[in-house]
């Protein structure tokens, strides 16, 4: 019997839920269930469940072409390891009074306080410069004025390929489609990198890692021939489960965050600083298996906050879960998903209406 996704679900919560098969790490298959809750959250911190849930998605990037960094990551693992925290954005130089001249440098600080843990990282963006010849050796020279914000991609960021090297490139083993990799002789009036790491490890900057890149790619363990010839296509035997972490080393929480940490941006809005704090809300999932409904334990696995419409500030809170799938699969009954923390009283009331019309809008249209 072939096993259909869309039989299985059953969503009633406020988040987007979708249902897909994927193997995990050991090569058992399993029905994933993924749902993420979108806000929209103002200027000012006022935070509203979003009208349009965002979707559950593959790898987007920000541009075509293997040399572009990730954008959004994959929803498709089967688990995740604590929470990936993740922040899409640009550095803003800060509004101009009459006769002031516009910044060379803006930088940009993000923090989320989680109890007695803080995740936070911090970075410089500057305006335009290349490579320079000095009497110390070759370093960036001096920046253009940042009249336009700064993109906070790792594009633009310390990293690269060595076309240089002897034989066949050399890639950044951190960031390989960054600026300023090679020899200091090959980098003179070449474009220096924009953005800088203030605190914390390299690469610079707040998105996520992707699979492919050396030092997360190291994570998947050994793939030699031996691994092809006996054990492919299961994970090698030191696959290690961060391999499926997206977020930069410096913003993972190996203890999983709740949702509703206080969070403060700076230098990445127009106003120059953004704090909210979210209210508390988790999905709940149930899975019937032989006709006993269990409750099936999950964790918010991703916290992503999308800034690319300044106007429009987006925050995404996803959770998860993989459930084996039995050989007859028919003996899996439904997955149920439903607002396991419901949202406070009086919070935005009649906003339930709205997004269950909606979405039976959506459904329904022709």
């Amino acid at each position: 019997m072939t096993f259909r996704p869309e039989r299985v679900l059953e969503n009633h919560a406020l988040a987007h839920a979708q249902c897909f098969v994927q193997d995990d790490p050991e090569g058992r298959s399993c029905a994933v269930v993924v749902a993420r809750l979108t806000w929209e959250v103002s200027p000012y911190g006022q935070a509203e469940v979003a009208l349009e849930q965002r979707p559950i998605r593959t790898e987007t990037s920000w541009t075509r072409g293997a040399a572009s960094s990730v954008r959004f990551p994959s929803d498709r693992a089967t688990a995740k390891l604590g929470t990936d925290v993740i922040l899409l954005g640009a550095a803003h130089p800060p509004p101009r009074t009459n006769g002031t001249a516009p910044p060379t440098e803006v930088d940009v600080r993000f923090r989320i306080e989680a109890g007695n843990r803080t995740l936070h990282k911090a970075v410089r963006a500057f305006g335009n410069r290349v490579f320079m010849k000095k009497l110390l050796g070759v370093v960036p020279g001096p920046a253009e004025p940042i009249v336009e914000p700064v993109p906070l991609v790792y594009e633009l960021a310390e990293g690269g390929t060595d076309s240089h090297a002897e034989l066949r490139h050399r890639v950044h083993p951190l960031n390989p489609v960054g600026r300023g990799y090679g020899p200091e002789g090959s980098l003179v009036g070449t474009e220096a990198p924009r953005i800088e790491s203030l605190e914390g490890s390299q690469p610079a900057g707040f998105g996520a890692i992707a699979p492919q890149w050396p030092r997360r790619r190291a994570l998947y363990g050994t793939t030699d021939d031996r691994y092809y010839r006996h054990r492919y296509p299961v994970a090698p035997s030191d696959f290690d489960r961060r391999f499926t972490s997206d977020a930069h080393p410096d913003l993972w929480s190996e203890l999983p965050l709740f949702g509703n940490e206080a969070v403060e941006v700076v230098g990445a809005v127009p106003e120059g600083a953004w704090r909210y704090r979210l209210p508390l809300y988790a999905p709940r999932f149930d899975v019937t298996l032989d006709g006993v409904e269990t409750p099936w334990p999950t964790h918010l696995d991703t916290y992503l906050i999308d800034l690319t419409d300044t106007e429009r500030r987006t925050v995404e809170l996803s959770w998860r879960i993989a459930v084996p799938l039995p050989k007859k699969t028919e003996r899996l009954g439904t997955i149920r998903v439903t607002n396991g923390t419901e949202l406070p009283a009086g919070f935005y009331p009649g906003l339930r209406g709205r997004i269950d019309q909606h979405r039976h809008e959506k459904e329904t249209r022709p």
